[in-house]
């Protein structure tokens, strides 16, 4: 359904009724409120300033209560000026609402919830009495209230704007609002977060940072975060080292509690292993990541600067003024998405002429300008001389970009947009003649308490948390204002978030082209952060001014048709709450809340990026950079449980471990501060002990308020400062903010902070506008002085005493001139939020006016740079264990995360090629690993050739024997006549010889590559060699000893003895071996064969035996021969005969059985081409050993002796 339809559901919005005939009262000047008369009025509930005090009770107006300490967020009030400045350009467009004015009224949710409906309440009652529905001031002319940064302001300003219908845009984070009834009146004018989800995501799994930390803020965005995202997140593979809660912001009563919860949060992730920390969290939890190097010196916690830090889009950098000189080392290194926004035209002159001084309707301009710059305003003549006195002189464009950036934020974009939307849907209205009733311009003569107004045709109201009060609870049974304390921390950077909304219906009014002869108005109320802040806004647009009694109107609230809430959440919540039963229409620019309700959910428009975008890119960031063990803080609201509940869970399926998942201490009162500084204690414990070296918080804007306490912390409780070494991630809600006290804070803690940006562009004009901010001559800015005073540092006179101060506020402090902690002169993410949601309105109004729907303003995106990694960059590790080196395979612990893990080497013939592998790869048969088991390499073919060294000396010795036994032969044949050569049977001899000369042919068919015709050849052709060997031996051996026995008388063997024994011996023996061989080759043959397991390193070619058993009985059958030849030459040795072999053949078949049984144990033993060596060492070694045992004697005597070879020498000697 188009936005501007929901204004068709306020017919009295636009009817014709008369002007209410009860007297307007303006009571006092109230702070933190911005206002600006027109025919029709935007009202904006900012969280700009946190206000220390006690819980408001409600009974009575909040600005009688309220404590003068505050903290400013700076940043922030560019958000308001963005609201102020478009306004200004839609009054001075005449083609936006020609004839009609649109004024605004901008209040300070001051981060609180009861502060969101106090400013809620507000909008629905008169000035002077606290009287919801009863309305009879300018209040009528309310068009729209326009919430923000953070959802809870939405979440609390729909709570009560929803019901009196009245359309509610909301620039900052989105609220989680289930009920349709407020739903209906809400418009988010910040991008959702599910885009910032998913790229999170992918930047995690790009840089490989799987093991990170999550730190989330305790409200419904980061519980939905860490419910619904976190587990995708670990189904993409990111583990979490911890998913740690972030301490809500506190009020008096719990700020030792808190403290101890930030504590706990910063150790965890300080002594996380995690070097990534993801923040979901608001806008303002950037001032609390500020606190983190404060913690660490006061607990002792050791800084560790090596973290790095995501944030969402709903994270720009805010801070409160006592952060100003706070360094930034902690943010340093951090990740934030940034939402879209353009320089708007004008909008930094707009800025550069803001002055204290002149900005009488805006009551934020001078806390602003005080705690910006550092100085204040007199208040008596005394106070005049003090050296800090605020001139009123002071440039915005000279602060630095962390106390006020000139230009446009995001945020600030979108509450400009957000008046914008507002003003387009009042021109389509006023176009289609919806508007019967006659307005009536109601000036206010002085401005309120943390509201800003400007008149108007149509009204466009903001509940923004701005400024954050410590008071006790509002009992809603009077004008919120009158019931606060003077102690406030006023936000300076939400107060940028103002200056978008005013800086966008200043456009829209100027633009002739969207609502051309109709004025766009604005109310900006505060929701001071807190529900109560937040509902009491949105019941005020539904009052009148004097009494606080919705319904009853009858001042120029009935003009009011959207309210834009911001940046907190729980702003757009409780605002629908309200708002969506009058169908007012209502935009978040900030965290949207968690709205269930259908009937809210209809009125309410997310100006904010969906946060699934923001988990999804955090979730692929910790993966990218390998960050899988992470610590998570959220805030304890409906987005940080879903956050929890639903998103870790996610980030665990992708490989994500947790170390931490803990809660931040929600914002209380006075009453609550001691708790909540214990609880701050506690989880900067957590992170200084976690091991994760990443952090994730999922908090609000204001959550960096709480993380830069942190250091402090450390310092009150003694604590080392481990932190500086995290990694902070932080969702785009969390804006970096900062309240005065953390002015002077150093930003340490966020350096290395990773925050998820949202889009956002410089508006043109919008830093001029913020330079032209004069806490003197903004009347109807209720925000600017408070501002002032805390941007500054400086006080406003009221005497003459006063001015003689040096810290005196002048109103020519320049915004410029503040640091970008206190306050941001480039427009940021929430204020392009807020900017883009008054743009919205106004185009719908534009579009109602013109009835043609195509002429709705769209948003041209722009990327921004891409930064480029330099090589002196290098990306911190955020892993559980560092990551399995090359070689070695994971090893899952038992009891923890899937993250953790042993590495160990991997098994012998398995690489690991990449690192953290699962499993270790076996290499292919052919290969085999390197010495570091990372890559596997050729094995070498390897075989007994002729050309390497063992290969010559065998076939050296071969050729050597083989001639040896040549030359005994041709000896021996020489000689045959001789009686020597006669003498034990000469052909024996002679067989004896050739069968050894052909053993040592023998090795040649062993060595070389083995074939086919080889591999059947050389077992075989040796064996039966070496049998016919033996056997001459054996025949040689048994015809001596016969021979002898046959001598004797009677005996039977004579007829044995002859030539006819030895050849059957020889015959017989040979003839077994050969059907042994025949049975072999018959049977299992030997073949070629390629041996790829024996040696690791190398493929052995060689010759399979085919059958083992027939090889054993090859070698079997000859030492079965050489047992009986040596049986038999033992027993013959001593028979007497001058040429008896026996001894000698003795000794040689000692030694052929020696090699021989040597040989078998070794064979076995032996792998590759050595088992061939051994194998041929053996056959020549044994023939060798027949040989030189048997035939040097008998060669000795042939050639040394032959008078021994002689016959009558033979027959002498016997």
């Amino acid at each position: 359904m188009p936005f501007y339809l929901i204004f068709l559901l306020l017919p009295e919005t636009v009817s014709n009724v008369p002007v209410g005939t009860c007297k307007i009262y303006c009571p006092l000047p109230i702070r933190h409120q911005y206002y600006q008369p027109g025919d029709h009025i935007i009202a904006g509930i900012i969280s700009q300033a946190y206000i220390f005090s006690d819980p408001m009770t409600f009974n009575q107006h909040p600005s009688h209560n309220l404590l003068d300490e505050i903290g400013f967020v700076t940043q922030i009030y560019q958000h308001i000026l963005a609201f102020v400045f478009a306004i200004t350009e839609i009054n001075a467009n005449p083609q936006i609402l020609p004839n009609i004015s649109l004024g605004f009224h901008i209040y300070n949710s001051q981060f609180g919830a009861s502060w969101t409906y106090l400013a809620s309440l507000e909008l629905l009652s008169t000035w002077s009495n606290f009287f919801p529905n009863y309305k009879c001031d300018s209040k009528d002319d309310t068009i729209a209230v326009i919430g923000g940064p953070n959802s809870d302001v939405n979440f609390f300003m729909a709570t009560l704007l929803s019901f009196y219908k009245v359309p509610q845009l909301g620039y900052g984070s989105s609220p989680l609002i289930n009920d349709p009834s407020q739903q209906a009146f809400l418009q988010w004018m910040f991008p959702s977060r599910n885009q910032q989800y998913v790229g999170i995501l992918q930047l995690l799994l790009l840089f490989k940072w799987t093991w990170i930390g999550v730190i989330f803020m305790e409200d419904d965005n980061s519980l939905w975060f860490v419910q619904n995202e976190l587990p995708k997140f670990s189904k993409g593979g990111i583990c979490f080292d911890f998913i740690e809660q972030f301490p809500p912001l506190y009020l008096k009563t719990g700020i030792h509690e808190m403290i101890e919860s930030w504590v706990l949060v910063y150790r965890l992730a300080i002594n996380s292993m995690a070097s990534v920390v993801f923040i979901h969290g608001e806008f303002h939890i950037v001032i609390f990541m500020r606190m983190f190097p404060r913690i660490s010196e006061i607990e002792d916690i050791p800084m560790k600067r090596g973290k790095v830090w995501m944030m969402t889009a709903q994270m720009e950098f805010a801070s409160v003024s006592f952060q100003r000189f706070w360094d930034l080392d902690i943010l340093h290194g951090s990740l934030a998405f940034a939402t879209q926004s353009k320089e708007l035209v004008g909008f930094q002159n707009f800025l550069r002429m803001r002055n204290p001084n002149m900005e009488t309707g805006d009551g934020f301009i001078k806390d602003f300008w005080k705690q910006a710059f550092d100085c204040s305003f007199p208040t008596s003549s005394e106070e005049e001389n003090a050296w800090n006195r605020c001139s009123g002189e002071e440039k915005l464009e000279a602060l630095p970009r962390s106390v006020f950036d000139m230009s446009i934020t995001p945020h600030s974009y979108s509450v400009y947009n957000a008046v914008y939307a507002v003003a387009h849907a009042m021109q389509s209205i006023t176009s289609l003649k919806f508007r019967q009733r006659t307005t009536s311009e109601k000036g206010r003569k002085n401005p309120v308490l943390w509201q800003y107004y400007q008149p108007g045709h149509l009204s466009i109201s903001g509940i923004i948390s701005q400024v954050f009060t410590f008071s006790n609870p509002v009992t809603y049974n009077q004008h919120p204002s009158h019931n606060l304390l003077g102690e406030i921390g006023f936000v300076t950077q939400i107060y940028q978030h103002t200056l978008a909304f005013v800086f966008a219906v200043m456009e829209i009014n100027e633009n002739p082209h969207i609502l051309p002869n109709t004025s766009l108005g604005f109310h900006i109320y505060n929701s001071h952060f807190l529900p109560s802040g937040t509902l009491l806004a949105s019941l005020e647009l539904l009052s009148t001014w004097n009494n606080f009694i919705p319904n009853y109107k009858c001042d120029t609230k009935d003009n009011a048709m959207a309210v834009i809430g911001g940046p907190d959440s729980d702003v757009g919540f409780f605002m629908a709450t309200i708002l969506s039963i009058y169908k007012v229409p209502q935009f978040t620019y900030g965290s949207a809340p968690v709205i269930n309700d259908p009937s809210q959910s209809v009125f309410s428009l997310r100006m904010f990026p969906s946060r699934e975008h923001q988990y999804l890119g955090i979730q692929q960031l910790l993966l990218l950079f390998r960050w899988i063990w992470v610590g998570v803080i959220f805030i304890d609201d409906e987005n940080g449980l879903r956050f929890v509940h639903t998103i870790l869970p996610k980030f665990s399926k992708n490989g994500i471990c947790f170390d931490f998942i803990e809660t931040l201490p929600t914002l209380y009162f006075a009453s609550g501060v001691d708790e909540m500084v214990n609880k701050w204690i506690r989880i900067y414990k957590i992170i200084s002990d976690s091991t994760a070296n990443v952090v994730l918080i999922h908090g609000e804007i204001h959550t960096m308020i709480f993380l830069r306490m942190f250091p402090r912390v450390s310092e009150f409780e003694n604590l080392p400062i481990k932190t500086k070494s995290k990694v902070w991630i932080m969702t785009a809600q969390m804006e970096f903010t900062s309240v005065p006290f953390l002015k002077d804070f150093e930003v340490d803690i966020i350096h290395g902070a990773l925050l998820v940006a949202l889009h956002s562009t410089d508006v043109m004009g919008f830093q001029t506008f913020l330079k032209r901010r004069n806490p003197n001559e903004e009347n109807g800015d209720g925000f600017i002085k408070d501002f002032w005073q805390q941007a500054f540092n400086c006080h406003f006179s009221s005497s003459r005493e006063d001015k003689m101060e040096e810290n005196v506020c002048t109103g020519e402090e320049k915004v410029e001139t503040l640091p970008g902690s206190v306050f941001e002169t480039t427009m940021t993410s929430h204020s392009y939020s807020l900017y883009t949601a008054v743009y919205t309105m106004a185009h719908a109004l534009q579009s109602m006016d013109s009835s043609q729907f195509d002429s709705r303003m769209t948003a041209q995106i722009k990327r921004r740079n891409s930064i480029t990694k330099e090589p002196w960059q290098e990306s911190p590790s955020s892993l559980c264990n560092d990551l399995c080196h090359l070689g070695h395979q994971r090893m899952k612990k038992e009891g923890n995360p899937f993250c953790c893990y042993d590495c160990l080497p991997c098994p012998a013939g398995e690489i690991s090629s990449q690192m953290d592998m699962d499993s270790c790869t076996p290499c292919p048969e052919d290969h085999y690993p390197n010495n570091y088991q990372d890559r596997c390499i050729p094995k070498d073919v390897s075989f007994l050739s002729y050309g390497e060294p063992l290969g010559i000396s065998l076939t050296t010795l071969a050729a050597f024997f083989s001639c040896t036994t040549a030359l005994v032969l041709w000896m021996f044949l020489k000689y045959k006549e001789t009686p020597i050569v006669k003498a034990n049977n000469r052909n024996l001899t002679y067989a004896l010889i050739i069968s050894l000369l052909l053993s040592f042919f023998c090795p040649l068919l062993f060595i070389g590559q083995p074939e086919q015709v080889k591999c059947l050849l050389r077992q075989i052709t040796f064996g039966i060699i070496f049998s016919v060997a033996v056997s001459c031996i054996l025949a040689k051996t048994l015809i001596v000893v016969l021979a002898f026995m046959a001598t004797r008388p009677g005996s039977r063997i004579r007829k044995w003895v002859g030539k006819p024994l030895a050849q059957s011996v020889v015959f017989s023996c040979s003839l077994t071996q050969v059907t042994i061989c025949a049975v072999w080759l018959a049977t299992f043959p030997p073949f070629p064969d390629v041996d790829m397991h024996s040696l690791a390193e190398e493929i052995v070619l060689e010759c399979n035996e085919g059958s083992a058993t027939m090889f054993y009985c090859v070698l079997g059958f000859m030492g079965f021969l050489a047992m009986i030849s040596f049986t038999m030459a033992f027993l013959g040795r001593k028979l007497p005969d001058n040429f008896n072999e026996a001894k000698f053949i003795t000794f040689s078949m000692m030694v052929f059985c020696s090699v021989w049984l040597s040989f078998i144990p070794t064979y076995l033993s032996t792998k590759g081409k050595y088992v061939v060596a051994v194998e041929v060492f053996s056959i020549l070694a044994s023939s060798a050993g027949l040989l030189g045992c048997i035939f040097p004697p008998k060669c000795y005597i042939i050639l040394f002796r032959p008078e021994l070879n002689d016959r009558q020498y033979l027959m002498r000697k016997k």
